[in-house]
């Protein structure tokens, strides 16, 4: 099955909720370097869940975690990945394919943070920079 069509199937399921889908644990995450991010998979297919973590319009995407999924679709681990972007109260906002979502990204250089690297990403899986809701709208 090519990756669009499995993409289009699981875009409704995607969308709403999760339940079949089996998360790996947050000790898992933070030892593989995915944290903050969370992971989840359903047989050969996993998504990345990125969770705004206030009032902001960006997303903090793992290098890591991206380059992992790129990496087990390359070694027939996985046929497909996803990245999945939920608010901060955990509702869905969006989703597209790991591939597409790196498409986007470029050559844009990750930020190092605590964490990791990672991209600050918007709902259109574009590379931004931070912006903090205190400083919009400031002239300069």
């Amino acid at each position: 099955m090519s990756s669009d069509r499995l993409s289009n199937r699981r875009g409704a399921e995607l969308s709403g909720e999760v339940r079949d889908w089996r998360p790996y644990s947050e000790p898992e995450t933070q030892k593989r370097g995915w944290y903050p991010n969370r992971a989840y998979y359903k047989g050969k297919e996993a998504f990345i869940e990125c969770r705004r973590r206030g009032p902001e319009r960006q997303w903090s995407l793992s290098a890591t975690a991206t380059r992992d999924f790129l990496q087990a679709e390359r070694n027939q681990l996985l046929i497909q990945g996803y990245v999945r972007l939920v608010d901060e109260k955990g509702h869905y906002v969006a989703h597209a394919t790991i591939q597409n979502v790196m498409r986007k990204i470029g050559s844009k250089e990750p930020n190092q943070g605590r964490h990791g690297d990672y991209w600050w990403i918007n709902e259109n899986f574009e590379p931004v920079e931070p912006i903090s809701p205190h400083d919009a709208g400031i002239p300069f």
